[in-house]
C-alpha cells in the first residue's frame, strides 16, 4: 500500500469506530458519519431557535441518532442544553450521571504510562 492509502484506510476505520459499530465497509461508515453530522447541524439550528417546539424536535432528532454515536460529546451536550431549556432538570441530572459513569470507566481502563527518565526535572 502507498502511504496515502494507509492514511485513507486509517480515516475510514476511525469513522467506523466513531459510528459505534463493527467496520462493515467504507460506505456504511461514511453514511453513518454523514447522518450524525447532518443531525448535529440540524439540532444546533433547532436549539438556536429557542422555542419549545424546536427544542422538542431537537431532542427527537438527538434520540434518533444517539444509538449510532452514543458517546458523541456534541450530541450529549446538545441533549443536556435542550433538556435544560425545557426545564427537565431530573433528566439533566440523569444524563450527567450516565456521562460520569462512562467517563469513570474510560479513565479506569486507560493505562498509566510513567515517565521513562528519572531525571525528568533535572
Amino acid at each position: 500500500m502507498l502511504n496515502g492509502d494507509v492514511e485513507e484506510f486509517s480515516r475510514e476505520v476511525t469513522l467506523a469506530a466513531f459510528c459505534g459499530g463493527v467496520f462493515r465497509g467504507v460506505a456504511v461508515a461514511a453514511g453513518c458519519f454523514r447522518k450524525v453530522a447532518k443531525c448535529v447541524n440540524q439540532c444546533a439550528e433547532l436549539i438556536r431557535q429557542r422555542t419549545c417546539n424546536a427544542t422538542i424536535s431537537a431532542l427527537e432528532v438527538i434520540s434518533g441518532v444517539l444509538p449510532i454515536s452514543s458517546y458523541s460529546e456534541k450530541l450529549l451536550e446538545m441533549k443536556g442544553e435542550a433538556l435544560l431549556m425545557l426545564g427537565r432538570y431530573e433528566e439533566v441530572i440523569q444524563l450527567c450521571e450516565q456521562t460520569l459513569v462512562f467517563v469513570e470507566k474510560n479513565v479506569a481502563t486507560t493505562a498509566y504510562v510513567p515517565v521513562a527518565s528519572s531525571n525528568f526535572y533535572e
